[in-house]
């Protein structure tokens, strides 16, 4: 008797997780058959004001839905949440997307969106952004980034033209001039006070350039893109110590270009 009750105690402990993996098992099937009961869209500005919108969520369905037949009553085992995926990261507005589809059959799509840090206008008169990474993006004149812009003798890369990938975009901003642009534009991205009043950036023939602030009516000289950490420094403890609250306007230029001093032509 006792042998039996060891029989029968052995076979629940075999037959319980045994019938919790058939169980699952068919649980896993039901799933995978079950169609896709809602999309759901959530986008991530990246934006402390939400104010520079690349995207919108019907820009995102209509994506979805031309380039898809149908995801919304579909089968969820003929979703390919990995091409998915890849499909929308390699829109030029969007830096990640996470996907996923929930217990309850409903597709989730986290999108974050690219952050533009600053415009530039080439020589011939082609626009577009850097974003916070260095990573070029399109204009989109339905929805202007409030970022500074960047003009002057700048080298047209004929981006809109060639079918660049993105390494060799990435390429294209560590050879040339636009890493300068980067490394100015990011520091005024960072700088809360910099941020806020450098308005435009103009580069000349010999490679220099020239900041122009929000506000007051001076130019800012700050030479070749070197030293970048240092220069605004100094201009920030002049901004601080150096002009009061009245004397915004009595200077025509400050040159930022002499190591250890600042220079200021009066008007």
């Amino acid at each position: 008797m006792q042998i039996v009750r060891k029989i029968l105690k052995i076979l629940v402990w075999i037959l319980i997780p045994l019938s919790i993996i058939v169980v699952g098992i068919i649980a896993q099937k039901n799933y995978f058959k079950s169609t896709i009961s809602e999309v759901n869209v959530s986008i991530d500005y990246r934006e402390k004001n939400d104010l520079n919108r690349f995207l919108t969520y019907e820009d995102i369905n209509n994506f979805i839905t031309t380039h898809y037949d149908s995801i919304k009553g579909n089968k969820i085992e003929n979703i390919n949440l990995e091409e998915l995926q890849n499909d929308l990261i390699a829109l030029p507005y969007i830096k990640n997307v996470n996907a996923y589809i929930t217990l309850q059959a409903e597709l989730k799509l986290q999108i974050q969106q690219r952050r533009a840090i600053i415009r530039i206008i080439d020589s011939d008169n082609n626009n577009y952004y850097l974003d916070d990474v260095g990573r070029i993006i399109p204009i989109k004149t339905k929805y202007p980034a409030r970022v500074p812009i960047c003009n002057g003798v700048i080298p047209n890369i004929n981006f809109y033209t060639k079918n660049y990938t993105p390494e060799e975009l990435d390429s294209i901003v560590d050879n040339t001039l636009l890493k300068d642009v980067f490394a100015i534009a990011k520091y005024l991205d960072k700088d809360t006070l910099l941020g806020l009043q450098i308005a435009q950036i103009n580069i000349d023939i010999n490679g220099e350039y020239t900041l122009i602030p929000l506000v007051s009516s001076h130019i800012i000289e700050f030479g070749e893109a070197k030293n970048i950490d240092r220069k605004f420094k100094k201009l920030k403890i002049f901004y601080k110590k150096g002009l009061g609250h009245h004397k915004w306007n009595i200077y025509k230029k400050i040159s930022l270009k002499y190591k250890n001093q600042i220079v200021c032509t009066k008007y």
